[in-house]
C-alpha cells in the first residue's frame, strides 16, 4: 500500500473538499492510502475521519518575510508527517501548501502533485505557472484552467486535465418530483435552485437579479439558496437577505445554509443555475446533471466543457442577466424539454464525468510518478 498526503488548504466544505471527499470515497483503499493535512478541525475533518482517514492539523501561516520562523515550522511539521506516515506522494492544494510541499518532497526525493481548480482573477498573479518547474505534475480541473499553462500554444507534459468527478449513484434524478417538492412545503411550485457557497466571487446576488427578473411573468416559481457562508464571511447571509428584500424576494427565496446532503435539494428542482464568473469546473452544475436537473449558466470558464446548450441545459453570454432571465423563464413554460435536457445531462454526467473516470485518471498518474521515483509498487 502506497501513503498519499493529501495537504489542503481548507477546513470547511464546497466544491473543491466534495470533489476531495469523492476521490477518497472511489480510490483504491487496498493500494492507496489518503492521510490528510488539514489547517484546522471543521467540517472536512469530521468527513475524512468517517472514510477512516488519518488526519493531521496544522495551519500554514501566509508567506512573508517577517514570519519565517512559521514557515520553518510547516516545513518541519510536514517534513515530519512524511517520515512518520511513510509518505511516498504529496498530493498538494494552493500555493501556499505548494511551496512548502515542494520543498519537502525535493528533501525526501518523493513525487509532489499541484492540483489547480480555479481561473485567475483580475490583477492575480499565477503563482503556479511562474513555478511550473517545482512540482512533478499539476492537475487542472478544467480545459480552461490548464489553458494557464499554454507554452506556445502546447500544455508541457506535466500539466494533466483531469475534471472534477460526481458519483452517479448518490446523485441520481427524483423518482416523484412532487414528492421532493413536497417534502420541503414546496407543492405546486417551480424550483429554480443554485446550489454554491454565499462567497463574494459565487455570484449570489447576479442570482437574485435574474430571480427578480423572472418572478415578474411567473408567480409560481420559488428559489432556493443551497450552501452557507464560506471563510470568514459572518454578515453575508444577513446582507444577501436584505438585498432580496429590496428586490421584493424575501416570500420567495429560501436559504438553507450549509448542507452535507444537497442531493436532497437537488431532487426537487425544475432547473439548477450556475451564475459564478470565471468558474473553472463548477461541481455543482456536475451533480445537477447527474440528478438529470437541466442547468442554466453563462458560457464562461470551464462551464462550456460541462454543459451543451440545447442538449443538457442553456447557457448564456457572460453577464448578460436580462438574456438569462428571458431563457430561464422560457424554460420553465416547457416541462417536457426540461425533462428532454436533464435526461441528457444525466446520460453526460454518467459517460464522461462519473468519478470512477476522475479517481482512475488520477490514480493512473499516481503510478506514473511513482514509477518515475523508482517507487513500483
Amino acid at each position: 500500500m502506497v501513503n498519499i498526503l493529501y495537504f489542503h488548504n481548507s477546513s470547511l466544505i464546497s466544491g473543491g473538499e466534495r470533489s476531495l471527499l469523492a476521490l477518497w470515497k472511489s480510490i483504491d483503499r487496498v493500494r492507496f492510502n489518503p492521510i490528510a493535512l488539514l489547517p484546522g478541525e471543521g467540517p472536512l475533518a469530521e468527513e475524512a475521519r468517517k472514510l477512516r482517514i488519518k488526519v493531521y492539523v496544522f495551519c500554514v501561516p501566509r508567506i512573508y518575510p517577517w514570519v519565517t520562523w512559521g514557515l520553518i515550522k510547516a516545513v518541519r511539521k510536514l517534513s515530519g508527517i512524511v517520515v512518520e506516515e511513510k509518505i511516498s506522494l504529496i498530493h498538494s492544494y494552493s500555493p501556499r501548501n505548494n511551496a512548502i510541499a515542494w520543498w519537502v518532497g525535493k528533501r525526501k526525493h518523493i513525487a509532489v502533485i499541484w492540483h489547480e481548480r480555479n481561473l485567475i482573477y483580475g490583477r492575480e498573479r499565477d503563482v503556479t505557472r511562474d513555478l511550473l518547474k517545482w512540482p512533478q505534475a499539476v492537475i487542472c480541473n478544467s480545459q480552461a484552467v490548464a489553458a494557464r499553462f499554454l507554452i506556445q500554444g502546447r500544455l508541457p507534459d506535466k500539466v494533466r486535465v483531469i475534471l472534477n468527478g460526481v458519483d452517479c449513484l448518490e446523485f441520481t434524478p427524483a423518482d416523484d418530483k412532487e414528492s421532493a417538492k413536497a417534502s420541503f412545503g414546496w407543492q405546486g411550485k417551480i424550483i429554480v435552485g443554485l446550489v454554491s457557497h454565499l462567497g463574494e466571487r459565487k455570484g449570489v446576488e447576479t442570482f437574485l437579479e435574474i430571480a427578480e427578473l423572472v418572478s415578474r411573468a411567473r408567480k409560481d416559481v420559488f428559489f432556493v439558496v443551497v450552501g452557507g457562508e464560506y471563510n470568514g464571511s459572518p454578515d453575508r447571509l444577513s446582507a444577501l437577505k436584505r438585498y432580496a428584500q429590496s428586490l421584493g424576494l424575501s416570500d420567495k427565496v429560501f436559504w438553507s445554509g450549509f448542507q452535507i446532503d444537497v442531493g436532497t435539494y437537488l431532487k426537487a428542482f425544475d432547473v439548477a443555475c450556475n451564475v459564478t464568473e470565471k468558474e473553472a469546473c463548477s461541481r455543482s452544475i456536475l451533480e445537477a446533471m447527474a440528478a438529470g436537473v437541466p442547468v442554466a449558466a453563462f458560457a464562461d470558464g470551464g462551464t462550456p466543457e460541462l454543459v451543451v446548450d440545447g442538449e443538457t441545459g442553456i447557457l448564456v453570454t457572460p453577464g448578460d442577466k436580462k438574456m438569462f432571465a428571458s431563457r430561464l423563464a422560457e424554460l420553465l413554460e416547457h416541462h417536457d424539454v426540461r425533462l428532454r435536457l436533464g435526461a441528457g445531462g444525466r446520460a453526460r454526467a454518467q459517460n464522461l464525468f462519473d468519478v470512477k473516470i476522475n479517481a482512475e485518471k488520477t490514480m493512473a498518474l499516481y503510478d506514473e510518478l511513482l514509477e518515475k521515483k523508482g517507487q513500483v509498487r
